[in-house]
């Protein structure tokens, strides 16, 4: 018992120690690019290609997780093949922390591939598993795509309420990009809301932070930003002194030329009403590869020309605005036709597997159908079969009685000679005894006498032959003696009409046998027996019912 109780305990501790799941240790080329994962995606990424992938499932998951991280940080893209493998296993094994990470990465490619109603629904579950940790960047990010998501739906109030949590995780974090970026969110919902000061508000409060802090990146963005909302709102020089810082943190950071920014600039000097400064950032817009930037730049110079009465190259711009307004069209309606396709492949493999469910539904109601069909196949079949059981036991039974009753009326004949040759059963006894049964009586009643039970029913059940054990000859001599020459007068007048079983048949009635004992004694079914008759009355030209003894005694 001790032994076994000692085995017990290992067992459960071996099983503990190799559940799925178990507190098993990443490898240490996971744990690498899991701290280099936030502020080195790309370094993550060289570690993640060049390792071997994991045999285990733990490790294999992580790995999954964390290489569709490093990917989605640096804008490269990718299928979902690798979340899908991520994904079950943390929300089966994962503690809150991974299910969240998962959660929010199946989210963002959904989003990316505008399917917003999934990504949507895969935010909202990540914002619930990121509620029981600490992880606050993710916690920010996760609030930002819902922010992205509510945006584009015209969602602004749930967007402004994701702004303000994706805020809350990133002052919890202390994490300056991330406070700015919250900052920013709140800014562009406000004056999507028309809510202009206070957008405007929040965007100096991004500003001051990002000045404070050296985030020249974000801060360049911003400046322009605010700049272009100045615009809109027509406080010209507010816009101005917002573009021109972000031209100076252009030059001074290395951030690389922006011919929108150009663009903006020149838009703002032309509400001035500084149509060269206007002109001269316009014409640098032109350097631009984007479409759109190019076709506006050449209107506002074809605007600008006109009214300085340059009809010639006011043309020669409007010309060329046209070019690449039908660039333009020709690019809009490539991506609406991509839309389209995109659209009708998805709507297509949807359709094709609604129809696979369909069929697979018809298909498995055909076999239901087949089966139930079979089904009572079979038990009509059983039932008949049972039926006809039944009625052969039946016709058995009566058969054996109608034996009994025959053995008994034979028996009342003396065994010496035949006092009354008139007497139908004096031929009964003669007939039984050829078939066996009269030897069988020994005195014992004939419901006890087994082997003489077993004889009857052997009989009944056509197990032996009667036409091996009756001597017809010595029958028909018999019957010519007791009945008057009945069957030489049977032969003489019908022979060569009648065959041998009708002219049994025949001796039979004239015997005095009915219809039942003819059946049992010649091993027929009454039905047959009937048919016989008729058959005969037909042959002696007589009418239908007619006695058939009676016809040949009164011939």
């Amino acid at each position: 018992m001790k032994h076994l109780l000692i085995l017990l305990l290992f067992l459960l501790t071996l099983a503990g120690c190799t559940r799925p799941g178990a507190d098993a240790p990443l490898c240490d080329e996971l744990q690498r690019a899991e701290a280099l994962m936030y502020p080195h995606p790309d370094s993550a990424l060289h570690i993640l290609q060049t390792m071997d992938i994991p045999g285990d499932e733990l490790n294999r998951a992580t790995w999954a997780l964390f290489t569709t991280q490093a990917k989605y940080k640096l804008y490269q893209s990718q299928s979902d093949s690798l979340i899908n493998i991520a994904l079950p296993y943390f929300m089966q094994h994962g503690d809150a922390q991974r299910k969240a990470l998962a959660l929010y990465y199946r989210a963002a490619l959904y989003n990316e591939e505008k399917k917003v109603e999934e990504a949507q629904d895969f935010y909202l579950k990540a914002a619930e598993e990121v509620e029981n940790t600490e992880d606050y960047q993710l916690g920010h990010l996760i609030y930002a795509g819902l922010w992205n998501v509510y945006g584009y739906r015209n969602l602004t109030d749930y967007a402004l309420e994701a702004a303000q949590k994706a805020l809350e995780y990133a002052k919890k974090g202390n994490d300056n990009k991330q406070i700015i970026s919250s900052l920013a969110y709140i800014a562009r919902i406000n004056y999507k809301n028309k809510n202009r000061q206070v957008a405007i508000d929040y965007y100096t409060k991004a500003i001051n932070l990002a000045k404070e802090k050296k985030e020249y990146k974000q801060l360049y963005g911003l400046t322009s930003e605010i700049a272009a909302v100045y615009n809109r709102v027509k406080d010209y020089r507010s816009a101005l002194f917002y573009i021109q810082n972000a031209i100076q943190l252009q030059n001074q950071n290395s951030l690389g030329a922006s011919e929108q920014l150009f663009l903006t600039i020149g838009r703002i000097y032309k509400n001035l009403n500084m149509q060269d400064s206007a002109y001269f950032y316009f014409n640098k817009a032109l350097g631009s590869d984007n479409l759109y930037t190019l076709h506006n730049a050449h209107i506002e110079i074809y605007d600008i020309l006109y009214k300085k009465q340059q009809y010639k190259d006011a043309i020669l711009n409007l010309d060329k605005a046209w070019i690449y307004n039908d660039s333009i069209t020709k690019l809009d309606k490539s991506r609406t036709l991509i839309e389209m396709q995109e659209k009708y492949d998805q709507q297509k493999v949807k359709d094709e597997a609604a129809m696979e469910i369909r069929l697979q539904k018809q298909r498995t109601q055909i076999y239901i159908g087949i089966i139930i069909v079979v089904v009572l196949l079979a038990g009509i079949y059983a039932r008949h079969r049972y039926r006809q059981r039944i009625a052969r036991l039946a016709e058995a039974e009566d058969r054996i009685d109608t034996l009994i009753r025959m053995l008994e009326e034979a028996q009342a004949v003396p065994t010496d000679s035949p006092a009354a040759p008139q007497d139908d059963a004096f031929v009964k006894r003669i007939l039984l005894q050829q078939l066996g049964l009269i030897r069988l009586v020994a005195g014992t009643p004939t419901a006890q006498n087994q082997a003489l039970l077993r004889r009857i029913a052997e009989i009944s059940n056509d197990q032996v032959s009667v036409d091996s054990l009756i001597l017809w000859p010595d029958l028909y001599s018999m019957i010519d003696r007791l009945y008057n020459g009945f069957y030489t007068r049977l032969i003489t007048r019908f022979g060569t009409l009648l065959t041998e079983k009708e002219v049994q048949t025949c001796c039979l009635l004239c015997a005095g046998f009915t219809t039942k004992e003819i059946a049992v004694i010649t091993q027929q079914t009454s039905g047959t027996v009937y048919v016989r008759k008729t058959s005969i009355r037909r042959k002696m030209g007589a009418e239908e019912g007619a006695d058939i003894v009676g016809v040949v005694r009164n011939m």
